[in-house]
Protein backbone atom coordinates (compact mmCIF):
# COMPACT_ATOMS: atom_id res chain seq x y z
CA UNK A 1 0.00 0.00 0.00
CA UNK A 2 1.14 3.38 -0.32
CA UNK A 3 1.34 6.45 2.27
CA UNK A 4 -1.55 8.24 3.66
CA UNK A 5 -2.17 10.96 5.93
CA UNK A 6 -4.34 12.51 8.51
CA UNK A 7 -6.13 15.85 8.11
CA UNK A 8 -6.68 17.75 11.52
CA UNK A 9 -8.98 19.41 13.01
CA UNK A 10 -8.69 23.08 14.85
CA UNK A 11 -7.74 22.46 17.66
CA UNK A 12 -9.54 23.48 21.44
CA UNK A 13 -7.30 24.35 23.94
CA UNK A 14 -8.40 24.08 27.31
CA UNK A 15 -6.73 27.19 29.84
CA UNK A 16 -5.77 26.32 33.69
CA UNK A 17 -4.76 30.05 35.04
CA UNK A 18 -3.47 31.60 31.53
CA UNK A 19 -1.31 28.32 30.93
CA UNK A 20 -2.49 25.52 27.90
CA UNK A 21 -2.66 22.09 30.13
CA UNK A 22 -4.77 20.09 27.05
CA UNK A 23 -5.51 20.27 23.56
CA UNK A 24 -8.10 18.25 21.70
CA UNK A 25 -8.85 18.32 17.93
CA UNK A 26 -10.05 15.59 15.66
CA UNK A 27 -7.92 13.36 12.92
CA UNK A 28 -9.46 12.29 9.84
CA UNK A 29 -7.91 9.82 7.31
CA UNK A 30 -7.93 6.40 5.59
CA UNK A 31 -7.93 4.57 8.50
CA UNK A 32 -8.05 5.29 12.81
CA UNK A 33 -4.60 6.60 13.92
CA UNK A 34 -3.48 3.83 16.63
CA UNK A 35 -0.91 6.94 17.98
CA UNK A 36 -0.31 10.88 18.65
CA UNK A 37 1.75 13.47 19.56
CA UNK A 38 1.93 17.03 19.39
CA UNK A 39 3.96 19.69 19.68
CA UNK A 40 3.51 23.51 20.60
CA UNK A 41 6.24 25.36 20.85
CA UNK A 42 8.94 25.97 17.90
CA UNK A 43 11.87 26.28 20.74
CA UNK A 44 11.02 23.57 22.60
CA UNK A 45 12.35 19.78 22.26
CA UNK A 46 8.99 18.77 24.50
CA UNK A 47 6.13 16.33 22.44
CA UNK A 48 2.76 15.72 24.19
CA UNK A 49 1.12 12.11 24.03
CA UNK A 50 -2.54 11.69 22.96
CA UNK A 51 -5.22 9.55 24.19
CA UNK A 52 -6.92 8.43 21.28
CA UNK A 53 -10.84 7.37 20.41
CA UNK A 54 -11.82 6.28 17.71
CA UNK A 55 -15.66 7.19 16.85
CA UNK A 56 -15.96 5.80 13.09
CA UNK A 57 -13.78 3.70 10.83
CA UNK A 58 -11.89 6.58 9.48
CA UNK A 59 -12.47 9.48 12.38
CA UNK A 60 -10.06 9.22 15.85
CA UNK A 61 -10.83 12.03 18.44
CA UNK A 62 -7.66 13.01 20.41
CA UNK A 63 -7.14 14.45 23.41
CA UNK A 64 -3.65 15.49 24.96
CA UNK A 65 -2.42 16.67 28.22
CA UNK A 66 -0.02 19.26 27.92
CA UNK A 67 2.26 19.03 31.42
CA UNK A 68 3.79 21.10 32.70
CA UNK A 69 1.23 23.49 31.17
CA UNK A 70 2.23 25.97 28.51
CA UNK A 71 1.71 29.56 28.42
CA UNK A 72 -1.01 30.72 25.95
CA UNK A 73 1.74 33.26 24.91
CA UNK A 74 4.39 30.92 24.08
CA UNK A 75 2.56 28.43 21.43
CA UNK A 76 3.52 29.35 17.65
CA UNK A 77 2.86 26.21 16.24
CA UNK A 78 0.66 23.08 16.42
CA UNK A 79 2.39 20.22 14.81
CA UNK A 80 0.62 16.68 14.92
CA UNK A 81 2.10 13.50 14.25
CA UNK A 82 -0.04 10.42 13.94
CA UNK A 83 0.31 6.87 13.05
CA UNK A 84 -2.02 4.58 11.91
CA UNK A 85 -2.78 1.16 11.10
Amino acid sequence: GGVTGFSASPPTYTLTAGDVSQVSFTLTGTMNADQATIHLVTASNTWYSCALVNTSATLTTATCTVSPAVDVSSIDEFRVVAVGS
